[in-house]
Parts: structure tokens; C-alpha cells; sequence
């Protein structure tokens, strides 16, 4: 749309405005309308988008205001929502009879270089809804089983009652004509009442990943108690060798004492705590609800060596 062609859009809309009931949204659009030309006229475009808008919330068929919003949008920069309205004005033209329909259908056209193109592949319904980054796509769009976008990443949803959801993450360069393939999957059928809901898959995941977490941690504190109770054995041994030795003095031995008792302790500490987080780990895991082939966990004592501790091995 040229900006010289505002004027005919003005006599073009406004004409019909003596056979019209004379009722206020008639009215308000009217006025919407003719404050927008007013504002292009002052080279104001956006607020001009902003008029057009209001008068098509009174008069949602008027194909002259929508054209003249597709022009400010194209102006502005906004080639996505100008094509949408060129090409809902195009439907509006063709329902009326209205001779401007080639023009917003070349309109349309002529911006699809510089957007991305979905076509729909597949059976389409009055149904059916599309939404573009959670933004609804109109239903004059949908029933062309074709719209587009602005270059970039979008989020492509596409929605009929009693079917599961298409979701779609769709990236394109300008110009780029993506298909995307309708092909509905039936809805599961309700759970009968009082039925145990189904448990998430992502709620087992998280379970079985916190049983593995705890899993380790238990390990860990096995290792733990493992290195101290050598220290401690390796001390006791050590008292035991000076309380035969006339040349180590009390205070010594009464420290070398109490290193080992504190050794001992923390050794303690350790195995316990390992204990219940290994044991809370494998609970865990072995309750997790099952989301197909998971790992498992394996876990044995092990005693040599003078020491003891715990050996876990796994298998994904």
C-alpha cells in the first residue's frame, strides 16, 4: 500500500457512511478512522496504528481501515503484523465483494520475502487454533493453512479439542518457507474416579536423580569413615607401643590419645551418616516411578586390608 492511496481508502470507506444506520460504533469508527488519515498526513505512524486499531474495534469488516493499519505497520517496520492484516482485509474484501482484494492480496505478497512462510501439511477445521509465541493466529489465516512470521525463533502451537497439542519450535531466515505437518495424536482418556493419578515422568526423573545424589553422599560418608577408622587403628597401635615406653611422657600420650578418640568418632560419624543417605539413596531409587530403562545401583560391603568400607558400582 502507497501512502498517496490513503485518500481513496478515505472515500472508498467513508461513502457507504449515508446508506449505514446511523448507530455510535458506526460513528466512533467513522471518526477512528478519519483521525488516523490525519495523523499519516502528519507523518505521526504509530499513533496513526493506534487510531486505525480503534476503529476496527467498532468495525472489525472495514477493509479500508485495515489496509491503511497494514500500510502504517509496513512503514513503521513491522512486516509480520502488516501481512496479517493485508491478508485478513483480503478475506474481508472477498466476503463483501470488494475490489481491493487483489490489492491487499499483492500486498501481502510482496512482504513474504522479507518473512518466514508456514504452510500447514494436512487436514485443517473451523476447530482448529494456532498460536505464534502464545499469541492466537486469526481463524481468515488458519482456514488459508498458511501464515507468517518475523525472522527468528519461534514457538509454533497448534491446537484442536480432543487431540494432543502440536507444540513446535520453529527458526527461520526471511524469505525461508517452512511446512509443518498436522498430525494429531487422540487424547488419553480421563482416569475413572477415585484412580491414582499417573505419576510424572519428570517427577520419577527428579526422585531417581535425588536417590543417585543421596546415593553418592552415602558413599561418600563410607569413604569418610573408612579413612579416619585407619588413622584410628593406626593410632591405637601407636598407644599401644608407648604405653610400653618409659620415654614418652604423660602429656604425650594422653594427646596421642585423644587424637585417636577423636578419630574414632569422626569414623563413626561418617559410617552412620553414609548409612542413611545410601540407604535413603537406593529407597529412593527403587521407589521411583519407572519412565522406561533406567540405571541401577549396586552396592556391596567390603572388608581387607585392616579397613572396611562399602563398593558401589552402577549400570546405565
Amino acid at each position: 500500500m502507497r501512502g498517496a492511496s490513503v485518500l481513496l481508502f478515505v472515500l472508498l470507506v467513508t461513502a457507504p457512511a449515508v446508506a449505514a444506520p446511523p448507530d455510535a460504533s458506526h460513528a466512533a469508527a467513522i471518526e477512528s478512522f478519519r483521525r488516523g488519515t490525519q495523523l499519516v498526513e502528519a507523518g505521526k505512524l504509530q499513533d496513526a496504528v493506534d487510531a486505525f486499531r480503534d476503529a476496527l474495534q467498532h468495525e472489525p469488516a472495514s477493509v479500508g481501515a485495515r489496509l491503511n493499519l497494514a500500510d502504517c505497520y509496513e512503514k513503521i517496520g513491522a512486516p509480520a503484523p502488516a501481512w496479517r492484516e493485508y491478508v485478513v482485509a483480503a478475506a474481508y474484501a472477498r466476503k463483501a465483494g470488494d475490489a481491493r482484494e487483489a490489492l491487499a492480496r499483492s500486498s501481502a505478497a510482496a512482504l513474504e520475502a522479507r518473512l518466514v512462510v508456514v504452510k500447514l501439511v494436512g487436514p485443517t477445521s473451523s476447530a482448529m487454533e494456532v498460536h505464534v509465541d502464545g499469541d492466537p493466529v486469526g481463524e481468515d489465516i488458519v482456514a488459508r493453512a498458511s501464515f507468517a512470521v518475523s525472522p527468528g525463533r519461534h514457538r509454533i502451537e497448534i491446537i484442536e479439542p480432543g487431540k494432543r497439542p502440536i507444540s513446535v519450535d520453529l527458526a527461520g531466515a526471511a524469505g525461508e518457507i517452512h511446512a509443518l505437518t498436522i498430525a494429531f495424536e487422540p487424547e488419553p482418556p480421563p482416569a475413572p474416579a477415585g484412580a491414582p493419578a499417573e505419576p510424572s515422568p519428570h517427577a520419577g526423573s527428579a526422585q531417581r536423580t535425588w536417590g543417585f545424589v543421596l546415593g553418592g553422599l552415602g558413599i561418600a560418608g563410607a569413604g569418610v569413615g573408612t579413612a579416619f577408622g585407619g588413622l584410628a587403628l593406626s593410632r591405637k597401635s601407636t598407644l599401644e607401643t608407648e604405653s610400653h615406653d618409659p620415654s614418652v611422657g604423660a602429656t604425650r600420650f594422653y594427646d596421642d590419645r585423644t587424637n585417636a578418640s577423636t578419630l574414632a568418632t569422626v569414623s563413626t560419624a561418617g559410617f552412620i551418616v553414609g548409612a542413611i543417605a545410601l540407604g535413603t539413596g537406593i529407597a529412593l531409587v527403587a521407589t521411583a516411578p519407572s519412565t522406561g530403562p533406567v540405571g541401577s545401583l549396586r552396592v556391596a560391603p567390603s572388608v581387607g586390608g585392616g579397613s572396611a568400607g562399602v563398593v558401589a558400582g552402577g549400570e546405565f
